[in-house]
């Protein structure tokens, strides 16, 4: 067999895998969106929506967090470009305020906001307090 059909074949029978397996995802979630889009159309959809803790909006919820983990993020930089230890073993530490200006933020990307802010920048807090 000549190894370009025999590429072609396995193209096609990938293909033809990823084909089914999200012929079968679609059906699986089928019903889970059907369900989804008959509560939406409940007329205490929007109570719910509220009393849940959610709400629509691409604006951070707290500019002040926002600002402060965004001034400790570049001063974290900045630091990084001076002390050696930073660029080595101790880099990681970099990933910190990052991740929390990325958490407390991630309605700028999807559009939910998850009410309290705060409940995310003090579940990063490293090291973990000693239990009592």
């Amino acid at each position: 067999m000549d190894p370009f059909q025999a590429r072609e074949r396995l193209i096609d029978s990938s293909f033809a895998s990823l084909i089914g397996v999200f012929l079968m995802a679609l059906l699986t979630a089928l019903p889970f969106f059907l369900d989804m889009w008959a509560l939406s159309h409940h007329p205490a959809y929007a109570d719910a929506v509220f009393r849940s803790g959610l709400h629509y909006s691409h604006r951070p919820e707290s500019w002040v967090y926002s600002c402060l983990f965004l001034l400790m993020t570049i001063g974290l930089f900045a630091a990084a470009r001076t002390i050696p230890a930073l660029r080595g073993r101790m880099r990681s530490v970099l990933l910190v305020p990052v991740t929390v200006l990325l958490i407390i933020n991630q309605q700028m990307i999807h559009g939910t906001v998850l009410f309290f802010v705060s409940h995310y920048a003090f579940a990063s807090r490293w090291p973990p307090s000693a239990p009592s």
